[in-house]
């Protein structure tokens, strides 16, 4: 078992996004200190998704992703869409760019 944090800012491109992550273990996602993703539990590669978050284009907003790995796959992505949740699920396109990533 082992456990990360990542911690950093997310710079905005839009007026809004969905964010999901795609984890086997537990997940949590804070943005700009809010709790919008919370999975703490066991579990096989699954999708969680937050609604639609607000922001000001080029913003800096602080980002915190925690994920465990308790056996088995280990497994985190963590995605955006500006159309919805569910097209956030699509990891061929909507991985979060580095260029929208910048260290603490």
């Amino acid at each position: 078992m082992y456990a990360v944090r990542w911690t950093g800012f997310y710079k905005a491109t839009t007026t809004s996004a969905y964010f999901c992550t795609l984890s086997d273990d537990g997940v949590r996602v804070w943005i700009n200190g809010v709790l919008v993703i919370n999975n703490w539990t066991n579990h096989a590669s699954t999708w969680n998704c937050t609604g639609s978050t607000a922001l000001t284009v080029g913003t800096k907003y602080p980002v915190v992703i925690e994920f465990f790995e308790n056996g088995g796959q280990a497994y985190m992505v963590f995605t955006q869409s500006t159309v919805s949740a569910a097209d956030a699920q699509n990891t061929a396109t909507r991985v979060v760019p580095q260029s929208q990533l910048f260290p603490q």
